[in-house]
């Protein structure tokens, strides 16, 4: 229905016009083009009640060839133990907590290998693939390409990483300690 067009037409907008995720070209003769799809959920309030139809473009990483369309994958979260002790300290010092989300959080990330995927279903542009300049949910090295771009913004705001956790992170200043867990 018309909820989920629009739905449809949010997600790629904000892909494609305004972070620029991909640039539409011809597919080059010694290339390979991954597909992509859409996925769709409903969100709910707490009553139950609609709260927006949600689409996402996600390209399909298992369509891609390693070597060629991947190198590094690995991406790294903080240790469940220090998890814990995290939370532990902040209660026992009692630190004020907060969470932060990013929104559309690979697609901040330019990618290093040369990239093509088939456009999403409804957005073709005349035989053209998607030439990505950024990181797509979904393809093998996203994760990996938005973990190196924050672990370098989070090191250029004068955060230091914690020796025994690389997603672990503390900046004093003004007599102020802020602790970041990624």
């Amino acid at each position: 229905g018309k909820q989920w067009r629009d739905a449809c037409k949010e997600e790629f907008t904000g892909k494609f016009h305004v972070n620029q995720s991909w640039t539409y070209t011809d597919l080059p003769s010694n290339r390979h083009a991954f597909k992509s799809k859409w996925v769709f959920k409903i969100e709910y309030h707490a009553d139950m009640s609609v709260k927006r139809f949600k689409a996402r473009i996600v390209g399909c990483g298992y369509d891609q060839r390693p070597g060629t369309d991947f190198t590094e994958t690995f991406a790294s979260t903080m240790h469940a133990d220090s998890l814990r002790i995290f939370l532990w300290a902040a209660n026992q010092s009692d630190y004020e907590l907060e969470e932060a989300d990013v929104v559309k959080a690979f697609t901040h990330a330019e990618i290093k290998e040369e990239l093509y995927m088939r456009p999403p279903p409804g957005f073709e542009e005349g035989g053209k693939v998607c030439k990505l300049n950024r990181s797509v949910e979904g393809t093998k090295q996203a994760a990996n390409e938005f973990m190196v771009l924050n672990v370098d913004t989070i090191q250029a705001e004068g955060f230091e990483r914690d020796l025994s956790d690389p997603n672990l992170f503390r900046r004093t200043k003004n007599d102020i300690t802020v602790l970041l867990g990624v």
